[in-house]
């Protein structure tokens, strides 16, 4: 949703097309929303108005407790209202075909919607808190964290890492080079990691990057 959350374009390259993510200020289509419509997106990948969200990674989210759902609904309705108008989205011959063969799935498809969040491990650098934390880079490599093709992505876009503690993913690396990766964007070899590995991780604090390498570690 870009650095103030006033909307930022997700896919903008032909033949794919131009996927945005809307502007989620106040000032933009989240302006009317109550509790209940954010939790429904945020958790469910659904609208107000019952329509699925275009790839919103509820599947990531959906699994946050109530507590932590509610700092962040809490923390997004006091964020200073920005008028931008949210662009359409305009899939191209590419992100069609993607949408019919169902490799490009509405949000609402991933997630079980039965699922009651449980109370979150208390936080601390453990393998358990790391498990809790670790769900939001499902998205891109996989629920197994082998890497791979990214689903929800361009066909463009470089495949996601593995992240499992072996050879053919970051059994070599040490808590450092793990901690520099997500923070800086490079492996232990100075070489940059994919253009579109999420910088926003890089905001986790030294006791959450620590608790996500000890759950790794136990894969």
């Amino acid at each position: 949703h870009g650095e103030k959350l006033s909307g930022n374009a997700v896919i903008d390259a032909q033949p794919m097309g131009r996927i945005y993510a809307p502007n989620i200020t106040a000032g933009g289509v989240v302006a009317n929303y109550g509790d209940e419509d954010w939790i429904r997106a945020i958790r469910h990948g659904v609208k107000p108005d019952g329509r699925s969200v275009l790839l919103m990674p509820s599947y990531e989210y959906y699994f946050l407790d109530d507590r932590d759902l509610g700092a962040l609904i809490a923390y997004l309705k006091q964020v200073p209202a920005i008028e931008a108008p949210s662009s359409s989205i305009d899939l191209g011959p590419i992100g069609r075909i993607l949408v019919l063969a169902g490799e490009l799935r509405l949000a609402a498809e991933y997630i079980d919607h039965s699922h009651k969040p449980s109370e979150a491990p208390p936080a601390g650098p453990t393998a358990a808190y790391g498990a809790y934390l670790a769900i939001t880079c499902v998205g891109c490599h996989g629920a197994d964290f082998v890497g791979g093709p990214i689903a929800s992505g361009d066909p463009s876009w470089p495949p996601a890492a593995s992240l499992r503690p072996d050879e053919a993913g970051i059994g070599a690396w040490d808590e450092a080079n793990f901690v520099h990766a997500v923070r800086q964007g490079l492996r232990p070899d100075g070489t940059s990691i994919s253009p579109v590995m999420p910088r926003t991780f890089g905001h986790f604090t030294d006791e959450e990057l620590s608790a996500i390498w000890l759950y790794l570690r136990t894969l």
